[in-house]
Protein backbone atom coordinates (compact mmCIF):
# COMPACT_ATOMS: atom_id res chain seq x y z
CA UNK A 1 0.00 0.00 0.00
CA UNK A 2 2.38 2.54 0.70
CA UNK A 3 4.85 1.53 -2.23
CA UNK A 4 1.44 2.72 -4.01
CA UNK A 5 1.21 6.21 -2.27
CA UNK A 6 4.52 6.82 -2.74
CA UNK A 7 4.08 6.55 -6.77
CA UNK A 8 0.99 8.61 -6.14
CA UNK A 9 2.69 11.12 -4.24
CA UNK A 10 5.54 11.51 -7.02
CA UNK A 11 2.95 11.40 -9.16
CA UNK A 12 1.36 14.44 -8.07
CA UNK A 13 4.54 16.51 -7.43
CA UNK A 14 5.67 16.20 -11.04
CA UNK A 15 2.38 17.99 -11.98
CA UNK A 16 4.21 21.11 -10.35
CA UNK A 17 6.97 21.21 -13.23
CA UNK A 18 4.88 22.07 -15.99
CA UNK A 19 3.44 24.98 -13.87
CA UNK A 20 6.63 26.54 -13.77
CA UNK A 21 6.92 26.46 -17.34
CA UNK A 22 3.32 27.87 -18.42
CA UNK A 23 3.56 30.43 -15.50
CA UNK A 24 6.65 31.68 -17.47
CA UNK A 25 4.59 31.64 -20.65
CA UNK A 26 1.69 33.15 -19.50
CA UNK A 27 3.97 36.12 -18.80
CA UNK A 28 5.59 36.29 -21.68
CA UNK A 29 2.52 35.76 -24.03
CA UNK A 30 1.06 38.50 -21.74
CA UNK A 31 -1.17 36.56 -19.78
CA UNK A 32 -3.30 34.68 -22.32
CA UNK A 33 -6.41 33.07 -21.07
CA UNK A 34 -5.85 29.67 -22.18
CA UNK A 35 -2.71 29.40 -20.60
CA UNK A 36 -4.73 30.84 -17.19
CA UNK A 37 -6.67 27.65 -18.29
CA UNK A 38 -4.01 24.69 -18.29
CA UNK A 39 -2.60 26.31 -14.80
CA UNK A 40 -5.57 26.04 -13.56
CA UNK A 41 -6.36 22.44 -14.53
CA UNK A 42 -2.49 21.67 -13.57
CA UNK A 43 -3.09 23.13 -10.13
CA UNK A 44 -6.44 21.09 -9.74
CA UNK A 45 -4.35 17.60 -10.65
CA UNK A 46 -2.21 18.46 -7.63
CA UNK A 47 -5.20 18.95 -5.42
CA UNK A 48 -7.10 15.90 -6.75
CA UNK A 49 -3.90 13.97 -6.24
CA UNK A 50 -3.56 14.78 -2.83
CA UNK A 51 -6.66 13.50 -1.90
CA UNK A 52 -6.16 10.72 -3.84
CA UNK A 53 -3.25 10.34 -2.36
CA UNK A 54 -4.49 9.80 1.21
CA UNK A 55 -6.77 6.49 0.38
CA UNK A 56 -3.80 4.11 -0.08
CA UNK A 57 -2.43 5.38 3.37
CA UNK A 58 -5.87 5.24 5.39
CA UNK A 59 -6.33 1.66 4.05
CA UNK A 60 -2.98 0.63 4.79
CA UNK A 61 -3.62 2.36 8.55
CA UNK A 62 -6.33 1.19 9.02
CA UNK A 63 -4.26 -2.86 8.70
CA UNK A 64 -1.45 -1.04 10.77
CA UNK A 65 -3.87 -0.07 13.74
CA UNK A 66 -5.90 -2.94 13.42
CA UNK A 67 -2.79 -5.46 13.73
CA UNK A 68 -1.52 -3.19 16.70
CA UNK A 69 -4.81 -3.63 18.33
CA UNK A 70 -4.95 -7.74 18.02
CA UNK A 71 -0.85 -7.76 19.23
CA UNK A 72 -1.61 -6.01 22.12
CA UNK A 73 1.86 -4.31 21.44
CA UNK A 74 0.37 -0.68 22.66
CA UNK A 75 -2.28 -0.38 25.11
CA UNK A 76 -5.67 -1.19 23.61
CA UNK A 77 -7.23 2.09 24.10
CA UNK A 78 -4.52 3.40 21.95
CA UNK A 79 -4.37 1.73 18.99
CA UNK A 80 -8.32 2.01 19.13
CA UNK A 81 -8.01 5.82 18.78
CA UNK A 82 -5.86 5.34 15.96
CA UNK A 83 -7.83 2.66 14.18
CA UNK A 84 -11.06 5.03 14.90
CA UNK A 85 -9.30 8.46 13.74
CA UNK A 86 -8.30 6.77 10.72
CA UNK A 87 -11.19 5.33 9.75
CA UNK A 88 -12.80 8.79 9.86
CA UNK A 89 -9.90 10.26 7.88
CA UNK A 90 -11.07 7.17 5.19
CA UNK A 91 -14.84 8.02 5.16
CA UNK A 92 -13.82 11.61 4.59
CA UNK A 93 -11.03 11.18 1.69
CA UNK A 94 -13.80 9.02 -0.03
CA UNK A 95 -16.09 11.95 0.30
CA UNK A 96 -13.66 14.37 -0.93
CA UNK A 97 -12.62 11.73 -3.95
CA UNK A 98 -15.78 11.83 -4.51
CA UNK A 99 -16.02 15.67 -5.24
CA UNK A 100 -17.85 16.79 -2.29
CA UNK A 101 -16.20 19.32 0.39
CA UNK A 102 -14.83 18.19 3.65
CA UNK A 103 -13.87 19.94 6.35
CA UNK A 104 -10.59 19.37 7.93
CA UNK A 105 -11.59 18.59 11.42
CA UNK A 106 -12.65 15.35 10.03
CA UNK A 107 -9.09 14.44 9.96
CA UNK A 108 -8.32 16.36 13.17
CA UNK A 109 -8.56 13.53 15.32
CA UNK A 110 -5.54 11.31 13.71
CA UNK A 111 -2.91 14.48 13.91
CA UNK A 112 -2.45 14.01 17.75
CA UNK A 113 -2.87 10.37 17.97
CA UNK A 114 0.39 10.33 15.57
CA UNK A 115 2.05 12.62 18.31
CA UNK A 116 0.97 10.51 20.93
CA UNK A 117 1.59 6.84 19.65
CA UNK A 118 5.52 7.85 18.76
CA UNK A 119 5.80 9.47 21.77
CA UNK A 120 4.43 6.32 23.89
CA UNK A 121 6.69 3.91 21.67
CA UNK A 122 9.55 6.31 22.07
CA UNK A 123 9.05 6.71 26.32
CA UNK A 124 7.18 3.57 27.26
CA UNK A 125 8.67 1.05 24.44
CA UNK A 126 6.18 -1.64 23.07
CA UNK A 127 4.99 -4.28 25.42
CA UNK A 128 7.39 -7.32 25.01
CA UNK A 129 5.72 -9.53 26.79
CA UNK A 130 2.63 -9.87 24.23
CA UNK A 131 5.54 -10.16 21.68
CA UNK A 132 6.46 -13.00 23.52
CA UNK A 133 3.18 -14.38 23.69
CA UNK A 134 2.66 -14.43 20.18
CA UNK A 135 5.84 -15.76 18.96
Amino acid sequence: MFIFETALGATRIAAAFPLLRISEEYVKAGQPGYLETIGNLALGSMDFGLKLLMLPSCLGLILFYYLMCKSEIVPRLLSLWGLIAISVALIGTLFAISGYEVPFVVYLPYAPFEFVIGVWILVKGINEQAVERRA
